[in-house]
Formats: C-alpha cells, structure tokens, sequence
C-alpha cells in the first residue's frame, strides 16, 4: 500500500506527461532542479503539505486531490488544451473525490475504523490538545499504521489541510523524516506541527503550520507523530458513541 507521500508523488509523476515538469516548476515557483529531486527514483524529497498546496493551487484542483490516487483517465481529462486544469473541471472532481468513505466490504480489509476523540485546537500562532468536542467522528485509516491516532482540526485558520473539520491520522510514535509533516509533543505539554527540513546536533528544525522556522530540541520531545494521512470533512463518519 502506498503512503502519503508515494501517493503525492505518483500523481504528479503523471500530471508531468501531460505539462512539462518545467512548466509545472514555473507554475508553482520552484526551481526546476528542485522539483526533479522530489520525482527522481531513488531517495525523493517528500512532498509536505506547502508544496502539495502550491502544486494544487495552481493547477486549480479540490483541496486534498493530490492525496488520492488518480486513474490516468482523470487526470487526462483535467488538463485542456493549454495542458492546464480547468477550473470548471477542477470542481467537477472535487465532488468525486470528497464522496464518503467506502464500506469495509469495498475496502477489502485494506482499511480500518478508528474513533476521533481528540481535537488540535488551531489557533493563529499556536496549537492546543482538546478533548472537548462537539461531535464525534469515526474514519478509515490505512491497516499498515501500526499505533494509528487521529486529531480532528478545531478552529478558523485557513492553514490547508489543517483547517476546521479536517481530521489528520498519524503515527502516535514515529521517526521524522524530511519533508514529512509531523506533530511534536513537547515535555511540557506544548503541540507543535510542521514539515521536517532536517536534523542536526540534537535539533529538529522545521516549518510550522504558520510558515515560521523553527528548532525543536529533541531531548525536550516526548512524542513525534508523523502525519501519515488528510481526511477531508465529507469523509468523517458521524458516531453516535
């Protein structure tokens, strides 16, 4: 089973047979010696939630598009005749790819049901663990994750993905990798969450979700949890637990 960032990087491999991966650099701003380290073979960049945002905004695709695996069809048909995405077809799939999670019959024991009894109160410049939620949610997540844990976004920042009604899956206990979003936990109770630049002499520096930089001191971390998975809103199921 892929993960996130296979996921990402397989969709964008096969956008670029339709644009050229110099145009798509252009479009999103990037150098395109830089956009050639996240599709080589061997040992890619990961592509973290920034870049995913930059490539789907400017391609006009849904939010989250970039983490489901697309038929070659479809993103075909996305792209016209200027081999760009439309904004007309860009909402078209947007329904298809917000429909409702599939049952775990269609699932075929792929997928596993988890409760959302955790919240990550966003708020500008900080983030907060809250268990005081108004719904409870259950979703699907990858059966490969080992101790799977999941956080529902409360809040109005407009942070993509981490924005109000989102739910993130993670890795409770994992080791950051670059490129990789994560969730750290610190020894006295502070939430971090960001895209791991690297690693170095005891730190670890990343980009928080409010685009500052930063270094967290690993001796002073409890837990790191990788993000293993975006779950959109219309993909919640409502429980009555």
């Amino acid at each position: 089973m892929l993960n996130i960032f296979e996921i990402r990087r397989s969709n964008v491999l096969r956008i670029t047979k339709l644009i050229t991966r110099k145009k798509l650099a252009s479009l999103i701003g990037m150098e395109y010696g830089l956009l050639n380290q996240y599709l080589r073979e061997k040992n890619p960049k990961n592509f973290g939630t920034d870049t995913t945002n930059r490539i789907t905004s400017a391609l006009n695709l849904a939010d989250g598009w970039l983490d489901h695996l697309h038929d070659d069809e479809i993103i075909t048909f996305l792209f016209d005749k200027d081999k760009q995405a439309t904004n007309y077809d860009a909402k078209a799939t947007e329904s298809e790819t917000n429909q409702p999670s599939p049952s775990s019959n269609q699932l075929n024991d792929a997928f596993r049901i988890t409760k959302v009894i955790l919240g990550l109160l966003v708020m500008e410049g900080s983030l907060e663990l809250t268990s005081d939620l108004e719904e409870l949610y259950s979703v699907h997540y990858p059966d490969n994750l080992k101790t799977p844990i999941s956080f529902l976004i409360v809040g109005n920042t407009q942070n993509k993905p981490y924005k109000n009604g989102w739910v993130l899956i993670c890795e409770k206990n994992g080791l950051p990798v670059e490129g990789e979003d994560c969730l750290f936990f610190t020894k006295d109770n502070k939430v971090f969450a960001g895209e791991v630049l690297f690693k170095k002499d005891g730190f670890i520096e990343i980009e928080d979700i409010f685009k500052q930089r930063m270094s967290l001191k690993i001796s002073n971390l409890k837990d790191i949890s990788p993000v293993k998975l975006y779950i959109p809103p219309s993909q919640k199921i409502k429980s009555s637990y």
